[in-house]
Formats: C-alpha cells, sequence, structure tokens
C-alpha cells in the first residue's frame, strides 16, 4: 500500500509540479511564454505524427516481458505484477510526456520545430513512421547477428593491448 501512495504521490507531483505557479508569481502570459507554449504545442504535433504514444507503449512492453521473464516471478503474481505496472505507466506518463515536451522545446527553435513536423505529417514522414516499427525490428536482427562478430573483435583488440586471453574477457553470453 506505501509503494502505490508513493508511486501516485510521485505522478501527482509530475503532473501537477509545473502546472501550479510558484507563490506570488504573476500568471499573465508573456510574449516569452506564448513562444515556449507554441513550441510544446508543436513538439506535441511531432509527437503525434511519429505515434510517440506507441513507441512508447512497446517500450513499456518490452520492459514487462523482461520483468516477467525472470524466473523467481511466481506465476501467479505475474498478471498483477503486469497490470500494477501497466496502471503506473498510465499514472506516470502525462507528466513524463509533459516534461519531455519542455525538453524538445527547450533544445529545438520554433523555426526547428516547425520545419520537424512538417517533414513527418508529410507523405514521406509518415512513410517513415509507419515503417520505423518493421525498420527497428529489423535492425535489432542485424545487431543480434553481428554481436559476436562485434564482441569477438573486441575480445581479441583488447587482449592485444592488455595482454590478456579473449575467453577471460566478459561477453553478453557469460
Amino acid at each position: 500500500m506505501t509503494r502505490i501512495l508513493s508511486a501516485g504521490a510521485v505522478a501527482l507531483a509530475l503532473t501537477f509540479g509545473q502546472a501550479l505557479p510558484a507563490a506570488g508569481q504573476a500568471t499573465a502570459p508573456s510574449a516569452q511564454s506564448a513562444e515556449v507554449d507554441a513550441k510544446a504545442a508543436l513538439v506535441r504535433r511531432y509527437f503525434a505524427a511519429i505515434q510517440f504514444d506507441k513507441l512508447m507503449n512497446g517500450m513499456i512492453e518490452s520492459m514487462l516481458q523482461n520483468i516477467l521473464a525472470d524466473p523467481r516471478i511466481p506465476a501467479e503474481k505475474r498478471e498483477v505484477i503486469e497490470d500494477v505496472a501497466l496502471e503506473s505507466f498510465a499514472a506516470v506518463m502525462p507528466g513524463y510526456m509533459d516534461r519531455v515536451v519542455a525538453v524538445y522545446a527547450e533544445e529545438f527553435t520554433r523555426e526547428e520545430l516547425e520545419g520537424v513536423v512538417e517533414f513527418y505529417e508529410s507523405p514521406v514522414g509518415r512513410s517513415l513512421t509507419a515503417r520505423s516499427v518493421i525498420l527497428t525490428r529489423r535492425t535489432g536482427e542485424l545487431m543480434n547477428y553481428f554481436q559476436p562478430a562485434f564482441e569477438a573483435d573486441m575480445q581479441r583488440r583488447l587482449c592485444d593491448r592488455i595482454g590478456c586471453e579473449p575467453d577471460v574477457v566478459p561477453t553478453s553470453k557469460r
């Protein structure tokens, strides 16, 4: 119960922490806040265009698969863990997204964001977005294929420099 309350408190703090003005802080909009709002709206359009929500859902599903693959978790607890993880994800996500939007709005100019949105809302940008899932899967498969060669080469180079036997260098298989 304490963890649930703590998670709820974190979600509330993340969601509302930036939304409320500090005591005595003026709430009248300024040219600067209008610019920030415009940039934030562009970031949200970009995220909609690239289907960022699907990317995040895929990330949580992948994390869940890794967690639930742990043989120490009893089978009868897996469904509860999955439900709680998805509830927590849904609770924290709005605050997380607000912060991610703010980071993008800080890092890019309005003109850059307008260009990014224009591209990703174009037919070519939509095509790239539609193919991104399969491209990620295929390039991941390539990485799995090349990983043994990478590790063997790294072991050889490392041992050449520090004077060791390649089979004593840790790899992902060990």
